[in-house]
């Protein structure tokens, strides 16, 4: 049965559950609604639950409401730690709009709030949305766990309440009940139940027939939850004002203690005459200005002295004459050729050596893949706190041992010595890393390395290598962690030269 209210809010996504009998008149729900309709808060308080332990749980919570709302920018854990990522907490609107939330930080002392980042539709936070039937709210990523979050939504009208409860996700029809099957409550027929069994036939000349036997009582439901507080009553009239009592007896009064005698006041003395001011003398002349002395003449410089004369040189001693070079020897003549000796006998052929062990495979199996993207582009934005895939989109080189699809790289079997170049810009510590998808481990790790967020960032690079060995065909691809979140250019900044923007580089050598 369905009755006209006029427009209240609700206030929570709480299920009322009564522990008292259930009547067949609506006179107590009547009286309930009474009570809730007289508060008009304007604010839907929407919560919702996450656990890790012992298994991963998401508890979405949903309110029944139509009308208009305004979407938060803030909404907050009331228990444990959230998370940074980019749906950690979101707001659904009738199944269709989506609005995404996360902290803005990891760290616990911010990581509580989590802001507005974006909607499916382009609404921003603030704007007016419309709901016809529901409004739906998950925690989708935290850092404790267990958490909990609340969301309050700014009501800016409402349309229409309904009598009664609603119950998400059961479509019952009319003249059906609500039965625990001992996994949920779900519709069904009051005539399977049992009961009270049909009349039995009117007797002859009008006479009533005999009663029909009793149909089977149904099992026992399960014993509801314990349903909320109801709401407080209203504060009774002020009681009468009690008459007033009778006087207390009042107690004797203490004696007075005697006064002490007053010594007599002495006469005042007569004022005396005020004296005269005395005239003031003439004040005297200035006397003349004595004249300025006059300064005594400078002193003559006493004249230098005469050099005394250098004393004389000494006389250098002669030097001796060279005595004469002696004649070389005259050079003996040149013996004959001595006469040259008979040829050797031709010696025999040797055996023939064993052949040599195979030389190393060399370097040509050479593989290169990149992430290269037309001029100004920059290289993408990296978001704190989790790893993210870089882009990988050209191969080159030889290709016989891999391929490329949707970022990640697919090697065969072999033994391979890989090099990777990942940069990025103004996002504090950061390092890349090179993943196995197939197995969720991590192959290579890169140098941690640091592009501080100041006014004049430099981008930096973070270098993967070493040598690893593939048994089967294996899927990998570069990933990328940073310190701070930076927007559109955090994974690299554009030069805008005219030529293509080279971000992630990665060299595969193929050894065996």
């Amino acid at each position: 049965m369905e009755r006209s209210l006029k427009p209240f809010w609700i206030l929570s996504l709480s299920t009322l559950v009564l522990t008292s009998p259930a009547y067949a008149n609506n006179n107590m729900w009547d009286g309930l609604i009474k009570k809730i309709s007289g508060n008009s808060s304007k604010v839907l308080k929407l919560t919702a639950g996450h656990e890790t332990k012992p298994y991963y749980k998401v508890t979405p919570k949903v309110v029944s409401f139509k009308g208009e709302v305004e979407i938060p920018s803030v909404i907050y854990l009331s228990s444990g730690s959230g998370a940074v990522h980019e749906s950690a907490a979101q707001i659904i609107i009738d199944n269709q709009i989506v609005c995404n939330y996360s902290p803005k930080s990891n760290h616990h002392l911010v990581n509580r709030g989590y802001v507005f980042k974006n909607c499916n539709d382009g609404s921003h936070s603030k704007d007016r949305v419309y709901v016809n039937s529901k409004i739906e709210l998950k925690l989708n990523y935290a850092s404790s766990e267990r958490a909990a979050l609340l969301a309050n939504v700014r009501v800016l009208s409402s349309e229409e309440v309904q009598y009664g409860l609603v119950f998400p996700y059961i479509n019952p029809s009319e003249g059906q009940i609500l039965m625990f099957n001992g996994e949920a409550w779900v519709p069904a027929d009051a005539s399977s139940l049992g009961g009270i069994g049909e009349p039995g036939p009117m007797g002859p000349q009008g006479l009533q027939g005999p009663q029909g036997e009793q149909g089977p009582v149904g099992p026992q439901g399960p014993k509801g939850d314990q349903g909320i507080a109801g709401v407080a009553g209203e504060k009774g009239d002020k009681g009468d004002k009690g008459d007033k009592g009778d006087p207390g007896v009042a107690g004797p009064a203490g004696a007075t203690g005697a006064t002490g005698p007053q010594g007599p006041v002495g006469p005042m003395g007569p004022k005396g005459a005020d004296g005269s001011i005395g005239a003031v003398g003439p004040m005297g002349p200035q006397g003349p200005k004595g004249d300025q002395g006059v300064q005594g003449p400078a002193g003559q410089d006493g004249s230098q002295g005469p050099q005394g004369p250098a004393g004389p040189m000494g006389l250098a001693g002669a030097q001796g004459a060279q005595g004469p070079v002696g004649p070389a020897g005259a050079q003996g003549p040149q013996g004959e050729a001595g006469p040259q000796g008979a040829q050797g006998e031709k010696g025999e052929k040797g055996e023939k050596g064993e052949k040599g062990d195979k030389g190393d495979r060399g370097l040509s199996e050479i593989a290169y893949l990149r992430d290269e993207k037309v001029s100004g582009a920059q290289g993408g934005g990296c978001t704190a706190g989790a790893w993210m895939t870089r882009t990988l989109n050209t191969l080159g080189g030889d290709t016989d041992f891999i391929s490329l699809s949707g970022n990640r790289f697919v090697l065969q079997p072999g033994k391979y010595f890989i090099e990777i170049k990942a940069p990025g810009y103004a996002v504090g510590f950061h390092k890349a890393k090179l993943k196995v998808i197939e197995t969720n481990s991590d192959a290579l790790i890169g140098s941690t390395t640091v592009s501080a967020p100041s006014t004049t960032p430099a981008v930096t690079i973070s270098e993967v290598m070493g040598e690893i060995v593939v048994s089967a065909p294996s899927t990998f691809e570069v990933q990328h962690r940073c310190g701070t979140t930076k927007e559109l250019f955090g994974f690299g900044m554009a030069a805008n030269f005219g030529t293509s923007e080279i971000y992630t580089q990665v060299k595969i050598i193929k050894k065996q």
